[in-house]
């Protein structure tokens, strides 16, 4: 396995409906960055990709591609270079996330716990919702 996959080994898959997106985005650009610096202008979003690494690029792609569910996916299979590839997500993900967080907002403050049995499990709810939107 490359040191690349294995670098992203740790990050949790986007959600379909990009829950995630944006604890999503920034662990994949800043383990980008923390691979080197033909890594770090692939993933950096102002970052010059004049001089990129083809086997870098590839490498990156996959790597990320593994992370996207298949449902979105499809719609990605014909973008070849990572930056491109990141770029339309961003375009997809990042008008979504707004009505997402506004949406995690209100069920932060509307979640209700109704047993006592179960506070462990809402409380970990809260948590993840919380991180979603940070």
């Amino acid at each position: 396995m490359s040191k690349v996959r294995k670098a992203f080994e740790g990050i949790a898959k986007l959600e379909p409906n990009g829950s995630n997106w944006a604890i999503f985005i920034h662990r994949v650009t800043s383990t980008g960055t923390s691979l080197g610096d033909k890594y770090a202008r692939i993933v950096n979003e102002d970052g010059d990709h004049t001089e990129i690494d083809a086997g870098a690029d590839k490498e990156l792609r996959h790597a990320i591609a593994l992370l996207i569910p298949d449902t979105i996916y499809y719609r990605y299979l014909t973008i070849k270079s990572t930056t491109k590839f990141l770029e339309q997500l961003r375009a997809d993900f990042n008008v979504s996330n707004i009505i997402t967080e506004a949406r995690s907002i209100s069920k932060l403050f509307t979640l209700r716990c109704s047993e006592e049995s179960k506070v462990n499990r809402h409380l970990d709810e809260l948590l993840r919702i919380r991180e979603s939107i940070q």
